[in-house]
């Protein structure tokens, strides 16, 4: 019988983790299992959680054992190996589901029961649904798999992990989260994901999940930090080394992973203040799509144009033109996108 898993990673959540399992209990569909993983949380949520699911059988709370690293990785790799369901879903603690999400995901799944992966739109919110009209992104059902993969390369991420239902089947093929990294790891999972040719549904109405934004401003001041960057700096190194080969072959390709690597690891952190931090990396690791060289010198030049007396210079040559992206995500308007 086809079960839907639904594993949630939870740290430091008793604020917000109500609402979240308020609306898988709310779901239409009677019949799912929901993976609670709490990483060690110093609040209340391990209590609260507790109380929210008791008497029903269909939630289990677990605790993140010593065999999984900290954070929220080996969290999901923990919920995945306890989840009995054929396919899974990934959500976040402080985000929702549409009562009829799942639902319409089993009638997808059961529709096209070879698919991989199936796909969903997610809407932004703040507060309560509805009270932002703007999309994580859109997806075309006719991109390829290389178009997709460009995509995340060009930080244009065409879906949220929450809108993705994974077959248990293929996540055991690509081997789970990869629980060394601390940032990006969305990223690089979807990345690798999509090395391995995976068949995708992608549906076309509105979205069924919901990703909460009001703690933007504090998560974008964690990214000013060396921490954050020099852990950027390896998923990066991850993500090129699966795409090795696609790269070298790719000349577009690879100069889009080159604008990657120095609008994240050069340009970002000398605007940011941290002028010696893209020297350092360019010493401890190794990038083959960008040699040693280029980096260094490209350092240099932005280094120059860091200067707030120079960027207006930067800015009259078009220098950091070539590094902007045409990405829309964050930016799909929900109402355009459904206006007919």
């Amino acid at each position: 019988m086809t079960l839907i898993s639904i594993v949630i990673p939870v740290f430091n959540r008793a604020r917000l983790i109500e609402k979240t399992l308020n609306s898988v209990r709310g779901q239409t569909l009677a019949n799912w299992e929901c993976i609670i993983v709490d990483d060690v949380s110093t609040d209340e949520t391990r209590t609260i959680t507790s109380n929210l699911i008791k008497g029903d059988s269909r939630f289990k709370l677990l605790m993140r054992s010593q065999n999984y690293k900290y954070g929220g990785n080996g969290a999901r790799n923990m919920g995945l190996k306890h989840a009995q369901g054929t396919h899974i879903i990934f959500f976040d603690s402080d985000d929702l589901l549409h009562s009829k999400a799942l639902k319409g995901r089993l009638e997808a799944v059961l529709a096209n029961p070879d698919c991989d992966c199936y796909l969903y739109k997610t809407q932004l919110f703040k507060k309560e649904p509805g009270d932002l009209q703007f999309l994580w992104n859109t997806q075309n059902p006719n991109e390829s798999i290389e178009d997709l993969t460009r995509r995340f390369i060009e930080q244009d991420m065409p879906w949220h992990t929450n809108g993705a239902l994974w077959s248990r089947t293929f996540l055991d093929k690509i081997g789970g989260w990869d629980e060394d990294l601390k940032v990006w790891q969305d990223w690089e999972f979807h990345i690798r994901a999509l090395t391995q040719n995976p068949k995708l549904y992608c549906d076309t109405e509105k979205p069924d999940n919901y990703y909460r934004i009001n703690n933007f401003n504090s998560i974008a001041s964690s990214h000013n930090s060396e921490s954050y960057i020099h852990n950027l700096s390896l998923a990066l190194l991850k993500v090129e080394n699966l795409l090795l080969d696609k790269l070298k072959k790719e000349e577009s390709l690879r100069l889009s992973y080159n604008y990657l690597i120095v609008r994240n690891l050069i340009q970002y952190p000398l605007f940011q203040g941290m002028r010696i931090l893209p020297f350092k990396i360019a010493f401890t690791v190794n990038y083959r799509s960008l040699s040693f060289i280029r980096y260094l010198s490209k350092s240099i030049f932005i280094w120059f144009f860091s200067f707030h007396k120079m960027r207006h210079l930067a800015k009259k040559i078009n220098y950091f033109d070539r590094l902007r992206t045409k990405s829309t995500h964050l930016k799909v308007s929900l109402e355009t996108t459904y206006e007919h």
